[in-house]
């Protein structure tokens, strides 16, 4: 029967083909934006954009500076009128030096001032004659202006006479201002634009000639802010100045050339036409001529103008228009916080030189704008890129919404068909869609879902064949439908009478015969993966009086599409994507089986049932784990039997194994919940005994076992019995340890220091024993490696003459490099222990002679002291091959053999050594004098050449009488016999003067110089102390 399944006909993570299409759609506008924004911000479009808008503007501000400057300066360059005038007013002038008349402004002169007012794009013109004011204070003048500049009329009414006498505006047929003046009285215009252009035009030089442009800002009269250029009178033979020429160009001219609306769409630009008044590190202070834009004309106050300047960051070595590498900010108290206007600047050149230097004509023309707008069109690009985007984002996501639907349209048919064919009973002929693609999809499925039908029934006639114990179970959570495939009698034989394979219940009947099933059963083992979500639990089951085991794994699988065909044949049922509970049952009787016995095998000694060496680690470590605040208290205890190896050997190993296992059915019976006993070697059992607070509770245990132990006699034969017999050792928790490791380590202690000590014994752990002994139990090995990697170097202490100060001889320090045993006296204690004195021995003077043979030129006319254990000797085969090693390189007679012990001397070794240092020509030396067995008894029976007294004798010798005594007494009878006395561990000054004052032959010790692995010599200051003290015992004076 075939069962189409998830995996058949479903894939994980599903996409109809509409979504793949528009996420894919998304996916490439998604990459078109990322392209665009690294567009924008790698290449700097926005800003490239506002550098052209900048660049417009200043291209405007310098063609309106341009042509601002051609217009004035055509003004007065290339004026003929401007020529008459001045000879008009020559003539006039000669007439007034010459006859003596006053200055009269005639015909020639009012009517070439109106052709110029007239034909020229001026707003006025005057003429001002310098006379001497008569009582009056009155001045001939003539100023004409133009009341309309659009327009010109045949009649003259645009034209007006503002300055000149009535006649003058009869002859030439214009009209009087209605301020009108008939001349200048000085008393009451002062102030006026005539008065400040003579002022100023005095000051030119009369050779020169030259007109110049100002613009007035404190005049009283002017009408309206204009500039004017003036040009001085000044008499042709004389160069007397007599008067002036005025051109006036009105605010309303400069508008038609600086048209402020081309700056700014919105209206807010302007072009300001400003004299540079001050310049500061901070800002700059302008006059302003002109202002054309309103928007910022309402901001200027009283023609003044503030600003500062900002680094321009649109700026352009490249730009063909010279450009500033700082922009100008103006600054107005009333303008919005938001807004930054900006001036872009150019200056108006308007002569080629100035006449003097009381005329300020620092003209600049101001391009102004808000520095927003520069960003305007950049931002507004942005926009539209970002609306045409979104437009053609709704446009191509519906079509290609309408093209993935019509082409997803066929497949799902295909797929509702397949699932239609499904639910009438298998896979059945699917009619073809005249769509080669899907067509040729379709004889596929067709193809292989026969095979997979064939598959499935061959596999279920293989599982029936075979007999394999498997139950299947899936549970609709949805629905409640359960369906069981296989069958439990194949695992519990005779559970069900005539079980069918393939069962469907509802979920009430599957709960309750789950029930049934499982009520009776006990979980060995449960296991929850949680990246599978599934549950693994292994159960035991007794049936018919014999146990089972099962391997029960549950899973909840969600999205579960699986189509099944109902066990009868006039009823079907599909089930969809859904939740199903999946549930396998297996028989697991005889892999539980072999892991018992593998966990047996890997736990517990064979021969005596125990815990082996692992398995009681393990629970140790994880009773003391679990032991967080180290509260609770437990003895650890090791056995060792001590006549195994006896036992083996006279009755074999048969017989040793009765033998151990005797001992550990006895040991055994310390087990319990919280106490663990193993055999963890042949002849060593452990056990960890918890106890509540009396450690006496465990010393009786122990004591009963050892009573059991020896009260326990194995028959070999009916003639011959062996006593089992135990020495052990106690360790207690937490007191001695708290880790396993140093728990075992210090009960094999304690149980060996018992051995040791009395076979059969009981020992508890001792910590000043362990802290004294530990090493001659945990060194064995570590002795080894020292001996035989020769892990040792040699310092060298001088040995002083207390006659001069000069170095006598060297002796020979051991130091270990051990990273083991680092102490030399735990070296010599292990040696001794392990019968290796002797290896010591000629480790000692095989490094000696070696370190000495590389430093012979250091070590020459200087003896050498070298430690020699009293109670072993190097053979004498062993000790001429060690000497001819380096007979040529150091001379034997320097060596000095310096016997050490701390026990009675072996008089055989001792008269080995004299022999051969006596054929040597070397010396013999007796270490520690004074203290042990180092007395007067060595001195008979050594002979010594010389004699070093014991540190302990000297320390306070100044001070101590007691001391001083035995020393002199020392000193006595060693000079009796011609032996030289050192006297080591001299550590003060007060010590050497003393030995030096009582007639020490050397001296030694830590004040002198400390023992070094670089051969030194003393300091010269202690060298220097020496030789003092001696010359003042000797009474002579420096």
């Amino acid at each position: 029967m075939f069962k189409m399944n998830k995996k058949d006909i479903t894939f994980k993570n599903r996409h109809s083909i509409t979504s793949i299409m528009v996420l894919s759609f998304l996916g490439v506008l998604l990459i078109q934006l990322v392209v665009l924004f690294f567009n924008f911000i790698l290449l700097r479009t926005d800003h490239k954009l506002e550098q052209n808008t900048y660049r417009y503007i200043l291209e405007k501000v310098e063609s309106r500076s341009r042509e601002l400057e051609r217009y004035l300066t055509e003004l007065w360059a290339n004026s003929e009128y401007m020529k008459q005038i001045m000879d008009f007013s020559q003539t006039v002038y000669n007439e007034h030096v010459n006859l003596g008349k006053n200055f009269v402004i005639n015909k020639d002169i009012s009517g070439s001032l109106l052709d110029m007012v007239e034909l020229m794009e001026i707003s006025g013109a005057f003429i001002v004659f310098d006379d001497k004011p008569d009582m009056l204070g009155i001045k001939k003048a003539v100023h004409l202006a133009d009341a309309n500049l659009r327009t010109k009329f045949a009649d003259k009414s645009d034209i007006i006479l503002r300055v000149g006498e009535e006649k003058i505006a009869g002859d030439l047929g214009v009209y009087l201002e209605n301020d009108w003046k008939p001349f200048i009285d000085t008393r009451t215009m002062s102030k006026t634009i005539y008065e400040k252009a003579i002022k100023i035009a005095k000051t030119v030089n009369p050779r020169e000639k030259t007109g110049f442009w100002f613009s007035p800002s404190d005049v009283a009269d002017t009408n309206g802010r204009s500039i004017y250029f003036i040009q001085p009178l000044f008499d042709d033979s004389t160069g007397i100045f007599y008067g002036v020429i005025g051109i006036e160009v009105g605010d309303e001219l400069i508008n038609e050339i600086l048209r402020y609306t081309e700056l700014s769409e919105s209206g807010k630009g302007a072009y300001i036409l400003a004299n540079e008044k001050y310049v500061s590190a901070v800002n700059t202070n302008y006059d302003v001529i002109s202002i054309q834009g309103p928007y910022v004309k309402r901001l200027v106050k009283d023609n003044e103008l503030f600003a500062h300047k900002i680094k321009n960051k649109y700026y352009n070595e490249a730009y063909k228009i010279q450009d500033n590498k700082y922009l100008t900010v103006l600054d107005f108290e009333n303008t919005n916080k938001d807004m930054t206007l900006i001036a872009i600047q150019r200056p108006i050149r308007l002569s080629a030189k100035d006449s003097s230097e009381n005329i300020d004509t620092n003209w600049y023309l101001m391009g102004v704008i808000d520095k927003s707008e520069l960003e305007i069109y950049s931002k507004e690009l942005i926009k539209s890129i970002i609306e045409t985007l979104l437009l053609s984002l709704i446009i191509d996501g519906i079509i290609i919404y309408l093209v993935s639907y019509l082409i997803g349209y066929p497949l799902r048919k295909l797929s509702n068909d397949i699932k239609e064919s499904y639910t009438k009973g298998g896979l059945r002929k699917i009619k073809h869609m005249n769509i080669v693609e899907i067509d040729n999809i379709i004889d596929t499925i067709e193809v292989l879902s026969q095979r997979l039908l064939s598959s499935s029934k061959k596999f279920q006639g293989i599982l029936d064949s075979a007999s394999i114990p498997i139950i299947a179970v899936e549970k609709d959570e949805a629905s409640g439908v359960v369906y069981k495939m296989g069958e439990l009698s194949s695992i519990f034989p005779g559970y069900i009478n005539n079980e069918k394979f393939e069962v469907r219940m509802s979920e009430e009947e599957y709960d309750k015969a789950s029930r049934y099933f499982f009520s009776d059963t006990i979980i060995i083992d449960s296991i929850y993966d949680i990246e599978k979500d599934t549950q693994i639990d292994i159960r035991k089951k007794i049936w018919n009086g014999e146990s089972y085991y099962i391997k029960v794994i549950t899973r909840q699988v969600k999205n579960y599409w699986r189509t099944y065909e109902d066990m009868s044949d006039d009823s079907n049922e599909t089930s969809d994507k859904k939740t199903v509970t999946l549930q396998v049952i297996m028989d697991y009787t005889k892999d539980m089986i072999e892991k018992i016995k593998i966990q047996k095998e890997r736990d517990f000694d064979v021969l005596t049932d125990l815990l082996n060496r692992l398995s009681f680690k393990e629970r140790v470590e994880d009773y003391i784990e679990k032991d967080i605040r180290k509260t609770k208290k437990a003895a650890m205890v090791m056995w060792d039997l001590d006549n195994l190896k006896y036992v083996n050997d006279t009755y074999g190993h048969d017989f040793g194994d009765s033998y151990i296992k005797c001992a550990g059915n006895i040991i055994g019976m310390l087990q319990g919940k919280d106490s663990f006993v193993a055999r963890v070697s042949g002849d060593e059992f452990f056990a960890f005994i918890q106890y509540e607070d009396d450690k006496n509770e465990i010393r009786r245990k122990i004591e009963n076992i050892k009573i059991k132990l020896n009260n326990t006699n194995l028959k070999v034969s009916d003639d011959i019995s062996v006593r089992v017999r135990a020495t052990s050792g106690i360790a207690w928790y937490p007191d001695d340890a708290t880790v396993y490791d140093d728990l075992h380590r210090l009960v094999d202690f304690a149980m060996y220091t018992a051995k040791n000590s009395q076979k059969g014994s009981i020992g508890e752990f001792n910590r000043d024993s362990y802290d004294k002994n530990y090493i001659l139990i945990s060194g064995r090995e570590d002795l080894n490696k020292f001996i035989d990697e020769k892990q040792v170097k040699f310092a060298f202490q001088p040995i002083v003459s207390a006659k001069d100060g000069e170095v006598f001889a060297y002796e020979a320090l051991m130091r270990s490099v051990s990273d083991k045993i680092k102490n030399v006296g735990d070296i010599m204690r292990l040696a001794k222990s392990q019968s290796k004195l002797l290896d010591i021995e000629i480790l000692t003077f095989e490094g000696v002679l070696r370190t000495v043979s590389k430093y012979t030129e250091k070590f020459k006319d200087k003896h050498i002291f070298i430690n020699s254990i009293a109670s072993t000797s190097i053979p004498e085969h062993r000790f001429y091959e060690l000497l001819n090693n380096y007979k040529d390189i150091i001379d034997y007679s320097k060596m000095v053999v310096e016997i050490i012990e701390s026990e009675e001397v072996d008089l055989d070794s001792l008269s080995i050594k004299q022999r051969l240092a006596t054929e040597i020509n070397a010396q013999i030396a007796i270490d520690d004098f004074g203290s042990g067995y180092a007395t007067e008894s060595w001195l008979l029976q050594v002979n010594p050449n010389f004699v070093k007294i014991d540190m302990a004798l000297i320390r306070d010798i100044d001070k101590d009488m007691e001391r001083q005594s035995i020393v002199e007494n020392i000193l006595k009878y060693t000079k009796e016999r011609k032996i030289k006395v050192i006297c080591e561990g001299v550590e003060t000054h007060q010590e050497m003067k003393k030995l030096i004052n009582m007639g020490a032959d050397f001296i030694q010790g830590f004040y002198l110089a400390k023992p070094d692995f670089e051969i030194k010599d003393i300091s010269r200051e202690k060298k220097r102390e020496i030789q003092v003290l001696n010359v003042l015992k000797g009474g002579q004076s420096f």
